[in-house]
């Protein structure tokens, strides 16, 4: 059970994940390829950054591995998901290379890749290969929308472990304070 308080409206709220986690365990028995997401480390990345992704994915009954593509060959067949976890030191070409195998598949296709950035990391190799490839220009600026009747999925600040990551690195980047509404911003 988990506690909540918003600092908003001066209210709290308890909440317990025992339905999550008797789904996600039914859904990893009865499931015979495993959801595994592997997760691409060993450039710096930001404190927390990669521990807040693990605990959200095994929650939801990802098999979730760590792989540094400078010292591994092999990204595990069965990752269908990858993630870049807000580097703060570049991919070298030949990590590239391995990554953009992965994604390939032998032609097959069929995985997603996930790029989280860090605000003050040094990536042009990295973010080249996502500009080329993918037409993902990877900037300093950042999307607000103020109108949360325009929003889909509205996340209201502090109430994801994921988006309470963005906002404790995006202080003082422009967010002076924080602001209902739904950000999507360069971490």
């Amino acid at each position: 059970v988990e506690q909540e308080y918003d600092q908003y409206t001066g209210g709290g709220s308890y909440t317990s994940k025992v339905e999550l986690t008797i789904a996600s365990q039914m859904r990893n028995v009865t499931n015979d390829n495993p959801n595994v997401v592997a997760v691409f480390t060993g450039h710096s990345e930001l404190d927390g950054a990669v521990d807040t992704l693990r605990d959200l994915y095994e929650a939801n009954g990802y098999e979730f591995q760590e792989v540094n593509l400078a010292t591994n060959t092999e990204i595990d067949e069965n990752a269908t998901v990858g993630l870049i976890a807000a580097p703060a030191n570049d991919f070298s070409q030949a990590e590239v290379e391995k990554l953009q195998k992965w994604l390939n598949n032998d032609g097959k296709l069929g995985r997603s890749l996930m790029v989280y950035v860090n605000p003050n990391g040094n990536c042009p190799e990295l973010y080249n290969f996502l500009n080329v490839e993918y037409g993902i220009e990877v900037t300093d600026r950042i999307v607000y929308e103020t109108d949360s009747n325009r929003i889909i999925g509205y996340f209201e600040p502090g109430r994801s472990g994921l988006h309470r990551f963005h906002h404790r690195y995006q202080r003082g980047k422009g967010c002076g304070r924080r602001e209902r509404g739904a950000a999507h911003h360069p971490f």
